[in-house]
């Protein structure tokens, strides 16, 4: 059991628990519902990493957690999971292979600790930064080079006494939801023209949009979300995006939808999906087929369509992620810093 530096005011004590997120399920506190105890306990059986879990205990309680991992494979899933990819000016050392590296915080696209709800703020950074040092000093202590990928900037002040360093590499887009004339209404005169004119050439071009269930549309989505994958550079197979997408749909976290956009003739152009959680609806995945209204199939499926199904349901904020950023913040997303944070083993 490793003991919280005796200068915080509160005891913390870390101690490695993979029964730690079922004490955090009835309610917790995280930047993205991927990481939810629920998907945390189920991403620990992935056979590609070794992972355990490091929890915190404030006053005898448990009080969060943060995911440990190492990459069993001879390479990293994508570049996108390889530190040296994701931010070479922060790795500089020949780390060698990914079990050299240990992923703190999660292997998706975003890294984080996940925290008590019943924490007050003061609470959080308490724990929050007693998980983040913990992890890199097991790092240390392992001699691997200690990597949390995608943090996002909610969470980066958890980082802030480790003695690493993080470097910016993305930015995260989220819109504020609100009805549709309040919508247009907060957004400059040339975004406002730019949702007017896309409005107006879905209705022209007679572009169709549902929403439904995110399992019943993933067989006929798969294709599109290779599609936008191979066109970034990253391999990916239908089969395998039909599973993992089956996978997340069936996540007992949250609400899971399916948007869909489809040309006069029933032709599928795009699909996304969005997981409604809290006060939030996540987008997670978007496929796009290549025809001519490729623009306006992405932007409606996207974003007007989750915008129209988050205000339904109350939500606070359309989480758009990362990536493609201008077409977003024509749409009135706001942005705020991507960070990946290390240490590699040279820097001590």
């Amino acid at each position: 059991m490793m003991r919280r530096d005796p200068s915080w005011p509160s005891n913390v004590e870390l101690t490695e628990d993979l029964d730690a997120p079922d004490a955090l399920t009835p309610g917790w506190n995280a930047s993205s519902v991927a990481l939810a105890p629920e998907v945390v306990r189920a991403a620990t059986a992935d056979r590609r990493f070794e992972s355990t879990i490091l929890a915190a205990r404030l006053d005898g309680s448990t009080a969060g957690f943060v995911t440990l991992s190492r990459c069993l494979m001879n390479g990293f899933p994508a570049t996108i999971f390889d530190p040296a990819c994701a931010a070479p000016d922060l790795f500089t050392d020949d780390v060698g292979k990914p079990a050299g590296y240990l992923l703190i915080g999660g292997t998706d696209l975003v890294s984080g600790p996940v925290l008590s709800a019943a924490l007050n703020s003061f609470e959080k950074q308490l724990v929050g930064q007693a998980l983040v040092d913990g992890a890199f000093a097991k790092a240390h202590q392992a001699g691997l080079a200690p990597a949390a990928l995608y943090v996002r900037d909610q969470d980066i002040a958890y980082f802030s006494g480790s003695h690493c360093e993080a470097v910016k590499v993305d930015e995260f887009a989220t819109v504020p939801v609100r009805g549709w004339d309040s919508y247009l209404a907060g957004l400059s005169h040339g975004r406002r023209s730019v949702v007017r004119r896309d409005i107006k050439g879905l209705k022209e071009k007679e572009l169709g949009s549902e929403i439904g269930s995110a399992l019943e549309l993933i067989p006929e989505a798969a294709p599109l979300v290779v599609a936008v994958k191979n066109r970034h550079q990253i391999p990916d197979h239908p089969r395998l995006v039909e599973m993992r997408l089956a996978t997340w749909a069936q996540m007992d976290v949250g609400t899971r939808f399916g948007f869909s956009v489809r040309d006069t003739q029933g032709r599928l152009l795009a699909a996304s999906f969005g997981c409604h959680h809290d006060d939030v609806l996540e987008m997670h995945e978007i496929g796009l087929a290549d025809s001519p209204h490729r623009h306006l199939a992405y932007v409606e499926a996207l974003v007007y369509s989750p915008l129209r199904l988050a205000h339904e349901l109350g939500c606070q904020e359309l989480q758009l992620g990362m990536g493609s950023t201008r077409p977003k913040v024509l749409r009135g997303a706001k942005t705020s810093p991507v960070w990946v944070v290390g240490r590699t083993k040279g820097n001590g």
